[in-house]
């Protein structure tokens, strides 16, 4: 197995819109959201495909099942033979990776709108003793707060050196002040209005007046270089071949509703695990550390508590926000004489990026089966369902 870091560089303003249609006489507005998994994990591997000229005629996917593997055609395939999605992030213009803030961690807001400084609260930990919680963040990592102290609680992205310190169990007391980033940081959302049209006829279509959510990524020239770079994502991949990049060019490739354009890159094709100077700093301090939580990078489809386990420690307490609802579109090839079917996938109900986990080490478990739990499960999942997609997928960190 080889994993692949890849770079998505929105050329044109996207859509991520929500799971319902904008039909005219519904009652609602369709609002804008992070792409799914499904999104991200289906314009990679389309992108690779179209590189090795097999985009729309399946029955040559042998070509490419040599990167690839086998050809998913449904909902759940929970094989190690496959290509997967590992995980992804938001990306600033210099190319930089941006995690969501991991939700023990409480963020203080200062000053006016225009101009706010943000600051370290406090950093919740298990209750003591630490007992099987239902997901309720109020009840099981009990923080007080002050009556004059202002949290931000719009979600925010940090760096990777604050990241490493946060998973490591570092103190993290010296971070006085935080330069988080915002989701405004990387997109600026703009409403379009739009007809649908009867191409027999080239006359619009009566009650199809519609307005969908777009979001148009921050870019421009950047550094002595002179290069057109843009915010995006970046996503870290698993393929069955190594990519070589005379196999898989960057170039222009579609992503998200209405098939826009952005700039695919590919980089680090090797096959070392991704982020591995994270996986180092949490190993060197298993040693000292109590127990190790779980942080999804992806939302995680929501289920009992009990059955998030890894190996067998089951969560103790946990750390979450408020669920959100992904859907997507599964390809079902012929049917009935059709081609090229398609049709919605189920809704999933999911835990956002930045959920926290906490369990507690096997008891005599020694710093060397530490080490090999987190290195084992470093990037995994948190579910069989839909692991591939890039639902569920975690880092690991240690709590002292």
């Amino acid at each position: 197995m080889c994993y692949s870091v890849i770079h998505i560089e929105p050329i044109e303003p996207m859509l991520f819109g929500d799971n319902r249609l904008s039909r005219g006489g519904d009652d609602h507005l369709i609002e804008a959201m992070d792409p799914s998994p499904y999104t991200v994990f289906g314009a990679v591997g389309a992108h690779i495909a179209r590189n090795m000229n097999v985009e729309g005629n399946y029955s040559n996917w042998a070509e490419v099942q040599k990167i690839l593997g086998e050809f998913i055609d449904g909902d759940v395939y929970n094989g190690n033979d496959v290509f997967q999605l590992l995980g992804f992030t938001y990306m600033d213009q210099s190319g930089y990776p941006w995690f969501p803030l991991p939700r023990q961690v409480l963020m203080r807001r200062s000053g006016n709108k225009r101009n706010p400084s943000y600051s370290l609260y406090k950093v919740t930990s298990p209750q003591k003793p630490m007992r099987p919680s239902s997901l309720q963040i109020e009840k099981y990592l009990p923080a007080e707060i002050e009556s004059d102290v202002e949290l931000e609680e719009k979600d925010c992205f940090i760096d990777r050196n604050f990241l490493k310190d946060i998973l490591s169990g570092n103190n993290i007391e010296e971070y006085r002040e935080i330069k988080p980033k915002f989701s405004t940081d990387f997109f600026k959302e703009e409403f379009r209005t739009g007809l649908e049209m009867n191409n027999k006829t080239n006359v619009a279509e009566e009650s199809y007046l519609f307005t969908r959510p777009y979001r148009r990524f921050k870019a421009g020239v950047s550094g002595q270089s002179m290069e057109w770079k843009s915010c995006g994502y970046t996503a870290w991949v698993k393929t069955i071949g190594l990519i070589h990049s005379e196999m898989v060019k960057d170039e222009i490739s579609f992503f998200g509703g209405d098939r826009r354009r952005a700039q695919f890159s590919i980089s680090s094709a090797n096959e070392n695990l991704p982020l591995k100077e994270l996986l180092q700093a949490v190993c060197e301090n298993v040693f000292s550390s109590k127990g190790f939580f779980a942080y999804c990078i992806t939302p995680t489809p929501a289920k009992d508590i009990k059955k998030y386990k890894i190996e067998n420690c089951i969560p103790k307490a946990a750390a979450i926000g408020k669920p959100i609802y992904m859907s997507g579109w599964a390809h079902e090839g012929t049917k009935n004489g059709a081609k090229n079917v398609q049709r919605p996938r189920r809704m999933i109900h999911a835990l956002p990026p930045g959920t926290v986990l906490f369990y507690e080490w096997a008891s005599g478990a020694s710093d060397e089966e530490k080490k090999s739990l987190i290195t084992k499960h470093w990037v995994g999942s948190l579910t069989n369902e839909y692991a591939c997609f890039g639902f569920g997928r975690i880092l690991l960190g240690v709590w002292k």
